[in-house]
Parts: C-alpha cells; sequence; structure tokens
C-alpha cells in the first residue's frame, strides 16, 4: 500500500504515503491522474505533484485483481465476476 514519488532525474524522494488494502493490479496513469485499484474493490485515483493528492475512492462491490484498461475516454474494470465499463455512451450521457 506504500505510494512514493521519486524525481525522475535525480532518484530523490518527493513524497510517501500508504492507501488502505491489497494490491495486485498494476497502477495506471491516464488522464492527469494514477489510477490504483485494491483487491477489495477500491480504485483509488491519485493526482501527481510535489505532494500527496488522493482524488478519489471509488467503490465497486467487488474484488479486483485485473490492471483496468482505458479505452476511448472509458474505464474497462475486470472483477471476479463482471467486466464494468464506466464513462460516457456514445451520445455522451454518463454511464
Amino acid at each position: 500500500g506504500a505510494v512514493t514519488c521519486l524525481d525522475a532525474m535525480t532518484g530523490r524522494l518527493i513524497w510517501k504515503d500508504k492507501l488502505k488494502g491489497q494490491f495486485n493490479a498494476s497502477p495506471v496513469y491516464a488522464g492527469g491522474h494514477l489510477y490504483v485499484p485494491e483487491v477489495r474493490g477500491t480504485v483509488y485515483v491519485i493526482k501527481p505533484g510535489e505532494r500527496f493528492q488522493l482524488v478519489s475512492e471509488n467503490k465497486l462491490e467487488a474484488t479486483i485483481k485485473a490492471t483496468p484498461a482505458f479505452v476511448n475516454g472509458n474505464i474497462l474494470v475486470r472483477t471476479e465476476n463482471f467486466l464494468y465499463r464506466i464513462g460516457r455512451d456514445t451520445k455522451g450521457r454518463r454511464d
């Protein structure tokens, strides 16, 4: 659950924080945010920067062990039993 931000050029530690839970899937950077899926269904959204910024915690009532995919403005999350598409439909409405 440790989240660490380092300066890519120097390796200097910028910040370090901790998220609750267990993690099997890889974090994904998309649209200016880092998405970190937790096994029990929470997807943490972090804004990269000079300080730790937790943007949101989004909870699905499912087990997540796969890395989310980002396709055409949608987030695809595979859980134990379902595949979720989170985003807008073809007419621009949120699903």
